[in-house]
């Protein structure tokens, strides 16, 4: 427990009159007065005031498993690391993915083969192909550069006109 001293200081004039009797005014409107009727009695130095001192050292535990602060290690120098090594918290740099920045982003050329947009990671990862291309990896070119999704045939073939010879 801390202890703390104030000193309150009180501002006035100590002045003797003309008998010799001291005389104390904080009035700031009267010591003018005071000042022009009797004269000032003699100045004495402030004995200096000290603190008591603690009678207990003070001790302060530390616990000895604190936690250490993490580096860009924990991120695979891909990122930057916020909290402990026991619990990263990785910002990644651009380009990078992952709870610790492990993953890249998928690129157009490489994982689509420049035929389409990649979208995700480059181990999980969605290609939306080009006009004319399709395909997981955008790897097929389609012969009528349309990509149709594949439907039933098996409509009834009751309302189809007949060819006639």
């Amino acid at each position: 427990m801390f202890k703390f001293c104030f000193v309150l200081l009180i501002v006035g004039v100590v002045v003797a009159d003309k008998s010799g009797r001291s005389r104390y005014s904080k009035d700031p409107i009267k010591q003018p007065y005071l000042k022009r009727h009797a004269r000032q009695a003699p100045q004495q130095q402030p004995a200096p005031v000290q603190a008591p001192q603690p009678q207990q050292p003070v001790t302060i535990a530390v616990p000895t498993n604190m936690a250490e602060q993490c580096t860009a290690a924990e991120c695979n120098n891909r990122g930057t690391c916020f909290g402990t090594k026991q619990s990263p918290i990785c910002l990644c740099s651009l380009g990078y993915a992952g709870t610790r920045c492990e993953e890249t982003y998928c690129d157009n050329a490489r994982d689509c083969n420049g035929r389409g947009l990649c979208m995700g990671t480059s181990s999980r990862f969605t290609c939306l192909c080009n006009f004319g291309f399709t395909g997981e990896r955008c790897d097929t070119e389609t012969s009528t550069g349309v990509t149709v999704p594949a439907v039933s045939t098996s409509a009834p073939q009751q309302n189809i006109p007949s060819k006639k010879h």
